[in-house]
């Protein structure tokens, strides 16, 4: 028996399921196509059914398997879909929770519509080329505009009946983009470029769709994005917050990958290879301010913070955060922040039972080496302080005199 149904078929649905899976709790996956079906593995926890089901199917499967829990985490737009689960949860009384992604930044310059048709009779009335981004399934919608065949570029999924589909409402040759997502916000402009859009249309699909990619390649283009709503105003979980009820719920144990990184001398260019790879997947970005904001990406969670225990206390009570980085100021040297909170993070789990996190330490480029750098100096002239390593104060001086006043043999100072 599975303790968890998840109707998936988005990336949130897919990213829970195999959170689920991680920690052990039995759940089946529902998707709707062979294609959802790829985007997971199953395992000894985890299994996926593949195919469509009416309220009636589902009602039937809910009252066999008995789960404690029903998530939907069906597509935003997949409105009948969300009504026909609840409706098959109210009859089997199974707790139903949605989940839902997280609504992209909207754009002043961007025109809103509440539907396929509002957006065809608007692009009707205007002049240019239109790039589609809506899917195959609305491509009718927007037959009706004069035109169409030579305004509209629809891209769509490169699967062969989709692009016959496509093919029998007019859509072919350059007109018809069968192409794979994520994608980015350069290649998006690429393609307005490429076919000198005037208009983006998009769905308000959020941030996980690609969303805000499309808006920000339009308004680099100096395209129109014209945004179609969310036909359902609903309420829900995002997934971060679905990943801590959760956690709760059947008591999971809360076992982060946390990297604590030196940011070097503060600035995104003197960073680590190593460093911009742990903060472009991060899913928290923990530190002091100044530091946090030299270094954070768009839209990245933060939390501002760089006393040990206040850091600690904080990832204890987020279980949704799988990766997280804490950004220290130089090379992570033990002068810094990184022993005291190695010690807190560590120790003080161990005395309370749970999970030790996964910690890993890298290092940046220590003031000290780019001090030397910048003044031309190697360390082999530099050999006299070793014994003064510690003192700042005494390294300057020495540096300072080595580079400015000349003498032919080191002095001690």
């Amino acid at each position: 028996m599975y303790k968890v149904l998840v109707f998936a078929g988005t990336t949130e649905g897919y990213e829970i399921c195999r959170f689920l899976a991680e920690h052990q709790v039995e759940t089946k996956g529902f998707v709707a196509t062979e294609y959802g079906s790829k985007s997971l593995t199953e395992n000894e926890f985890l299994t996926v059914q593949t195919g469509r089901l009416d309220e009636a199917a589902m009602e039937q499967v809910f009252a066999e398997e008995k789960p404690e829990m029903i998530l939907d985490a069906t597509h935003p737009y997949a409105a009948e879909v969300t009504v026909n689960i609840r409706t098959a949860c109210e009859k089997t009384q199974i707790p139903y929770q949605r989940v839902l992604r997280e609504s992209g930044t909207h754009e002043d310059k961007a025109v809103y519509v509440e539907s396929v048709q509002a957006a065809a009779e608007y692009l009707d009335q205007t002049q240019g080329n239109i790039l589609l981004t809506t899917g195959s399934k609305e491509l009718a919608g927007f037959t009706g505009m004069k035109d169409y065949q030579e305004r509209l570029y629809a891209r769509v999924l490169s699967l062969p009946n989709v692009m016959q589909a496509c093919a029998e409402l007019g859509f072919e040759g350059k007109h018809l983009i069968g192409m794979q997502g994520p994608f980015s916000r350069e290649l998006n402009a690429a393609m307005l470029r490429q076919y000198n859009c005037k208009y983006l249309v998009t769905k308000d699909t959020g941030k996980a769709g690609g969303f805000q990619d499309k808006i920000d390649a339009a308004l680099e283009c100096d395209a129109v994005p014209v945004i179609i709503g969310r036909p359902l105003k609903e309420e829900g979980m995002s997934v971060k917050e679905c990943k801590r009820f959760l956690t709760e719920h059947f008591s999971l144990t809360h076992q982060p990958h946390i990297t604590l990184l030196g940011i070097g001398m503060g600035s995104p260019e003197m960073l680590t290879v190593q460093g911009k790879n742990s903060l472009d997947h991060a899913d928290l970005l923990i530190g002091a301010r100044r530091m946090v904001d030299s270094v954070k990406c768009p839209g990245q969670d933060v939390f501002i913070e760089y006393r040990s225990q206040e850091i600690k206390n904080y990832i204890d009570s987020h279980p949704e955060y799988d990766n997280i980085v804490i950004v220290l100021s130089g090379d992570v040297g033990f002068y810094s922040g990184a022993k005291k909170l190695l010690d807190v993070l560590q120790q003080n789990r161990q005395c309370q039972g749970t999970a030790t996190p996964e910690i890993r330490i890298q290092c940046g480029i220590s003031s000290v080496v780019y001090f030397m750098s910048k003044i031309g100096l190697s360390w082999d002239d530099a050999k006299i302080v070793s014994a003064h390593a510690g003192d700042a104060i005494l390294f300057l001086i020495f540096v300072m005199r080595r580079k400015y006043l000349p003498f032919s043999e080191p002095q001690t100072v």
